[in-house]
């Protein structure tokens, strides 16, 4: 078989070339250029060349003659492949010397037989070679043709043949089209038929859908609509047609502002944006809206499908901004707890420096200060700690009821005389557990934020009711769970709030005091109360309007560990009483180590809780008390206590925390509540706990 040369910059139609005369048993190279092909040329076998007429650089007419014009190559027989079947590119196809011409497409059969007989013409073609030359006039154009009459002739049959080829093509494509039409005129009489059923299928459909569908012009127009459209925008979906859409929507503050209704509707860029509605009743919403063409219509309308997709928006709004109340909790949490520790140090020793220079010295007065803005520095904590639910909380079963009507007479006081105090309390309430001293605070903050936001007096409004969501329930709140709940709503006259301070209110440090009048703790300490008790928090509010908060705390039922235990009874007064004291913080440790020891308490301590476990298998003397921290590295207090209680089933424990996190145990599981002490730690404090335990030291 022959070595061919194929010239083709289309890498991809070169190797479909060449994969068709492989498969006929043919050695092909390939060259992407006339430049690279001259080089294979010189260098390897060439039985017969394929040159592409139109290459990027040299074209194939000239890479044709230079192969005809070189002594050594001039008996290469080359075949022209072109698209072009117009006689001017076969006349410069046999100026440049070709041997055959070829016209694109071609099949695999068509080409290899063009090769064959090429291949078999060579030897005759160069023997009657005549090199006198033709000149030949065409369409204003001259050609000088180098070539003898084989050559010619071999041209202008493969041309002819390729005629031919086509017009036979043509012909049954003409055929088959016939066949197709009288097809295609059955199958609209079929269609037609079909039309008046699938018009009433359609308007089914658009009835059925839940989201608007309307079909618009380019300009807005709306031509047709289904009767959700109206419930959606808002009107009598009778009096949409013939309406703009554009003027009902507005673009979202949140899209881009390339995105654009009239882009949409002449079907440019996007086809899915949202959209702020405008209702005539003066309310908005947010749709989704989805636009296509509708296919064969002269006006080009759209297909456009609006989903109102408020209260998705609503409930989106509301986990990002709980996602970003949690982020900031545990911010505010953390510090709170580093700051916790360092005011134990600061308090501890300042009440024991206190105690030892005594009140007649100089220095007292400056000591005392140091106390009292320690522990106003330990109440912002606190503040804080509640906010990022971390805080030490001792919860109980109450009547809501109960407990409001007594804290009322503490808020008459605090609101002062010109806001009346309007309660509105529903017989029937289950119990909740929380702490009180927690849920006095939640109802104070709002309270007092009230009586603020009414300078000129006004009305708040008490009120308690039972709610129960099932699961499926519409206005259950996104984040309540479903349940039974006691809903606590604290309602004021005030002056109301925007929707930016609205979204602003829960966040640490936001407020709308002016400065040093607030520590913009206050509602965010709230929130944190009430999520840390397991409840929810809504907030309804508009300038001129009042403010309404709604709090739902889950019922809960009385058990075995809600009535408070009785303190355990003081030990016999031993002759020495050992303390094994656990605490991470060095500081920390020597403030308690130097108030027990100075108070006759012996006191083992230890950074870790298996330090503390070493410790205390070494003793041999008894361990009277455990005092740890509950936040711990490695073992936790708790886990530090159940260890020593396999060993000593007596010992007694004080467990000592800056904040609470969901690993902290229920006390009630040691069989009897262990006490909790709350840093930053009193050392007077310190000690009533631990002499009602295990009684005063010798």
């Amino acid at each position: 078989m022959a070595s061919v040369l194929i010239a083709e910059d289309s890498p991809t139609q070169g190797a479909w070339y060449a994969s068709m005369l492989e498969d006929a048993g043919h050695h092909v190279r390939l060259a992407t250029s006339g430049e690279e092909a001259l080089e294979l040329i010189g260098r390897c076998r060439c039985d017969i060349v394929l040159a592409d007429v139109l290459m990027e650089g040299m074209s194939g007419y000239d890479l044709c003659r230079k192969i005809k014009t070189d002594p050594g190559t001039r008996r290469l027989p080359v075949m022209m492949m072109t698209a072009l079947n117009e006689p001017q590119a076969i006349l410069k196809a046999l100026e440049a010397g070709a041997d055959n011409y070829l016209t694109k497409p071609v099949t695999a059969e068509h080409l290899t037989s063009r090769v064959r007989q090429l291949l078999a013409k060579v030897d005759l073609a160069v023997v009657h070679r005549d090199t006198s030359g033709l000149r030949l006039e065409f369409m204003g154009t001259s050609f000088t043709i180098d070539a003898d009459r084989q050559q010619i002739l071999g041209v202008l049959l493969s041309s002819l043949e390729d005629v031919v080829r086509t017009n036979r093509q043509l012909a049954e494509s003409h055929k088959a089209l016939e066949v197709a039409l009288a097809r295609q005129e059955e199958r609209g009489r079929q269609l037609a038929g079909q039309a008046r059923l699938s018009d009433e299928r359609h308007r089914v459909l658009m009835e059925a859908a839940h989201d608007a569908i309307l079909i618009v012009a380019p300009d807005g127009t709306i031509r047709d609509l289904n009767r959700r459209s109206g419930e959606i925008l808002g009107s009598p979906w009778t009096t949409l047609a013939g309406r703009n859409l554009k003027e009902l929507l507005q673009p979202a503050p949140e899209q881009v502002p390339e995105v654009t209704l009239e882009a949409m509707l002449e079907g440019k860029g996007r086809t899915l944006a949202i959209f702020r509605l405008l209702r005539p009743d003066r309310s908005t919403g947010r749709l989704e809206l989805t636009a296509a063409p509708v296919e064969g219509t002269a006006e080009h309308l759209m297909l456009v499908i609006a989903r109102d997709i408020s209260e998705r928006r609503r409930l989106e709004e509301q986990f990002h901004q709980a996602q970003r109340m949690e982020a900031v909790g545990r911010l505010a949490g953390g510090v709170a707890h580093d700051f916790n520790n360092q005011l134990s140090v600061i308090l501890g020793f300042a009440e024991i420096l206190a105690d030892q220079i005594g009140p007649d010295h100089p220095a007292i007065e400056s000591v005392q200060t140091i106390i009292g803005a320690a522990r106003q520095s330990a109440q912002l904590t606190r503040q804080l700690l509640a906010f990022s639910r971390r805080q030490v909380v001792q919860p109980c079963l109450i009547d809501l009821n109960v407990h409001l009507d007594e804290l009322s007479k503490t808020l008459r006081r605090l609101i002062g005389e010109d806001v009346r105090l309007v309660k509105n309390f529903h017989a029937e309430l289950g119990k909740i557990k929380v702490d009180p001293s927690q849920l006095d605070q939640v109802v104070l903050n709002l309270a007092v934020n009230a009586r603020d936001a009414m300078p000129r007096g006004g009305q708040i409004t008490l009120e308690t009711s039972p709610v129960s969501f099932a699961g499926g329930r519409p206005d259950r709140p996104a984040e309540v769970a479903p349940g039974d709940y006691v809903l606590l709503t604290v309602r004021d006259t005030g002056c109301g709030m925007s929707r930016e301070t609205l979204s602003k209110i829960f966040e640490p440090f936001f407020s709308t005091k002016s400065r040093g009048k607030s520590t913009g703790l206050g509602l965010s300490t709230v929130y944190g109360i009430v999520k840390q008790g397991g409840g929810h928090m809504e907030v309804l509010s508009e300038p001129g309007t009042g403010s309404t908060f709604r709090i739902y705390l889950p019922v809960a039922g009385a058990g075995p560990d809600d009535a408070p235990a009785p303190p355990p009874e003081a030990l016999p007064a031993p002759v020495l009483r050992t303390v094994l004291l656990v605490e991470d913080d060095e500081m920390i440790r020597s403030f308690i180590r130097r108030v027990l020891t100075r108070n006759g308490y012996e006191v083992i301590d230890a950074e870790s809780g298996e330090q503390a476990l070493d410790l205390a298998a070494d003793q041999g003397r008894e361990i009277h008390l455990l005092l740890t921290d509950i936040v711990l590295p490695g073992l936790r207090g708790h886990e530090v206590f159940e260890k020593l209680r396999q060993s000593r089933p007596g010992l007694l424990a004080i467990f000592v925390s800056g904040y609470t996190d969901d690993s902290l145990p229920d006390p009630s599981q040691f069989g009897a509540p262990v006490p909790f002490l709350e840093k930053p730690l009193s050392s007077q404090v310190l000690l009533d706990k631990v002499r009602q335990l295990i009684g005063h030291a010798r």
